[in-house]
């Protein structure tokens, strides 16, 4: 692991909660994380509200991590629709 790096452990019910919504929207466990963490930001320091910047402002390095959290999610969700719109063709050349 990266001096960068850290590994988080969930909870028993936060961990059930991310395998339900996983499976319930069709997604990979790390897509959901990784929507949940972007949207999560965002709403919690929400550049629309009175709570729009952690307590001590935002860090130095901030714009470019959000920057790569950001195209992690789009790769991530290019990903699942390639996967999706393979399994609909394959789909539509078994039973077209």
């Amino acid at each position: 692991m990266q001096e960068n790096q850290i590994t988080l452990k969930l909870s028993k019910i936060q961990s059930k909660a991310i395998i339900a919504l996983a499976k319930a929207d069709a997604k990979s466990i790390k897509l959901i994380i990784a929507s949940l963490l972007n949207q999560g930001i965002y709403w919690e320091w929400c550049e629309h509200d009175y709570n729009n910047e952690p307590a001590n402002g935002w860090p130095d390095e901030w714009k470019e991590i959000n920057e790569e959290l950001e195209n992690e999610l789009k790769l991530l969700k290019n990903q699942y629709h390639k996967k999706i719109d393979s399994e609909i063709n394959q789909e539509l050349e078994t039973y077209g």
